[in-house]
């Protein structure tokens, strides 16, 4: 069950960035939606069923599909996005460096417990973010 939960984690984080990195809109669309499918079988392996199902009828249902339509209606020139594509791609190393960043100041706040072997397991370091937050701010 745990790998089936972790392939679902990895499937909605790389679905997620495949919405950002698309150039078609529509296509970015599509991989939005299968970040909310994603999420809801997540929350239906956990248990949480009635959440589950309401991502698939709000999320997927609606909006996803309203931003599909928009899109399609919108009649968008496949030049037209790839020529701003050509101009937003010299600023990926620049984000490169601000992730590397964000994840020396995690470790060196001492947020992750178990050192820097936690820092290359993201769900070991979401877990220990959560708890400090949950610890520090909740009663």
């Amino acid at each position: 069950m745990n790998i089936l939960l972790d392939l679902l984690a990895i499937g909605s984080v790389l679905s997620g960035i495949l919405v950002i990195t698309s150039r078609n809109p529509v296509i970015s669309v599509l991989f939005l939606i299968a970040v909310f499918v994603n999420v809801a079988c997540y929350l239906i392996v956990l248990g949480i069923n009635f959440i589950g199902l309401t991502y698939i009828i709000i999320y997927v249902g609606g909006i996803a599909i309203l931003f599909l339509f928009v899109l399609m209606m919108l009649n968008t020139k496949l030049a037209e996005l790839q020529q701003i594509g050509v101009e937003q791609s010299r600023h990926i190393p620049l984000g490169f460096l601000i992730g590397i960043l964000f994840l020396i100041i995690i470790q060196n706040f001492s947020v992750v417990p178990n050192g820097l072997s936690s820092l290359f397991n993201p769900f070991d370091l979401l877990n220990s973010l959560l708890y400090k937050f949950i610890s520090d701010f909740l009663p």
